[in-house]
């Protein structure tokens, strides 16, 4: 009896130590993960992204000089973004605006919507709906709350996921490079 004790003890022991190992294992990478999310190269990375999405989207009035980046929410780009201010798309100088109100974001040509207006987001798509802005964020589920393009990470690679109709509904062309080169289009 005791040998069998001892061994489902062991069983026992030997499960929970594999679990705990699971859950250890997990975290690590999880946290690597983040870690590999908020590195300076995936922030520059992310950046070259927000400026390839204004190469490869056309708006309906391009007679504008400005092409105006903005961002809503919390800040993950930090100085990488602004080394974007300046550049030229299709001889409209980009600018970088960080907006704190919806009336500025309708000013805008495209809005980076940060992690902390995740509840947000389908209010800020709505209230966009008569305006071409392109919608860009990097939290789960944005694309079903009608933001237009979403950053997906993919075993340490980063991609992106366009929402096509919102897209459409803002009266966007998004070019069929870059859908393709999308890891999704909804």
């Amino acid at each position: 009896m005791n040998a069998a004790l001892a061994w489902s003890s062991n069983t026992s022991v030997s499960h929970v130590m594999r679990a705990i190992a699971v859950a250890a294992a997990s975290f690590a990478t999880a946290v690597s993960s983040l870690a590999f999310a908020r590195s300076p190269e995936m922030i520059d990375l992310r950046t070259s992204f927000i400026f390839n999405f204004a190469v490869y989207t056309e708006w309906p009035d391009e007679r504008d000089p400005v092409l105006a980046v903005c961002m809503i929410g919390d800040d993950p780009f930090g100085a990488s973004l602004d080394t974007l201010a300046g550049r030229q798309v299709r001889g409209r100088r980009i600018e970088i605006r960080r907006v704190r109100s919806m009336n500025a974001a309708r000013r805008c040509n495209m809005l980076f919507i940060g992690a902390s207006e995740l509840r947000n987001a389908a209010d800020i798509v709505e209230s966009l709906r008569n305006y071409s802005v392109l919608t860009v964020a990097d939290f789960e589920g944005a694309l079903l709350q009608g933001v237009a393009i979403c950053f997906a990470e993919d075993k340490d690679r980063l991609r992106f996921e366009v929402n096509l109709s919102a897209a459409r509904s803002a009266r966007l062309f998004l070019s069929s490079k870059m859908l393709r080169l999308a890891k999704q289009v909804i």
